[in-house]
């Protein structure tokens, strides 16, 4: 879920070709949202922005956001679809913000491809990790983001993703992700939000 985005030529093509109509409140909605955890991200400070990707535009990918190191973040308008709840997506921005606050496109470039591919999967992990932090400091209850995780297209078919996906097995990240919530303080978390309800009756 939501593999550490490289800075990619196509990244700055898909951003220009971003669609128009509908989109531009749900960009707005997004970048509220994700202005509001990225707050909480620590680590490199950069400038986050949020543009949707609708299917078959340049850059598209159903499984994840993609985040550039310079804090650009694509975002599937499928994924935006299928986000239950505001804390749901929440997690899917969390989690992309995670990966750049970590400089994890970087730690990536720097290793020989024989060890690459376990790095990758350990980076997925220590994201989710970040990831229950800046939702729980931003007020989002960080309890749903194993199961969104499991709903996620890597993991549809089963906890272990096919070949060689930079994807942990499903359990590794459950596990790791529970640790992390049950070790949080009690602390109130923010109410369902009318907004989300009204950018998800605009995707319908």
């Amino acid at each position: 879920m939501w593999r550490a985005g490289h800075l990619a030529p196509w990244l700055a093509v898909a951003i220009a070709c971003a669609p128009q109509g509908r989109e531009p409140e749900l960009s707005r909605y997004l970048n509220r949202l994700g202005g509001e955890l990225a707050k909480h991200a620590g680590g490199r400070q950069v400038q986050y922005r949020f543009t949707v990707a609708s299917e078959g535009k340049p850059g598209y990918a159903e499984e994840e956001p993609v985040a550039g190191a310079d804090g650009a973040v694509l975002v599937p308008l499928k994924l935006v679809r299928e986000a239950r709840t505001e804390t749901e997506l929440a997690g899917l921005l969390a989690h992309a913000i995670a990966h750049v606050a970590l400089g994890h496109a970087s730690r990536m470039a720097d290793r020989a491809a024989p060890s690459a591919l376990a790095l990758a999967r350990s980076l997925e992990i220590e994201a989710d990790l970040e990831a229950v932090r800046i939702m729980a400091e931003a007020g989002y209850d960080p309890a749903s983001l194993p199961g969104l995780i499991a709903r996620l297209p890597p993991y549809r078919s089963g906890g272990q993703p096919k070949g060689l996906s930079p994807y942990p097995h499903l359990m590794d990240r459950v596990w790791a992700l529970e640790r992390k919530i049950h070790s949080l303080p009690p602390r109130d978390y923010r109410l369902p939000n009318k907004q989300f309800e009204r950018i998800k009756s605009l995707l319908r």
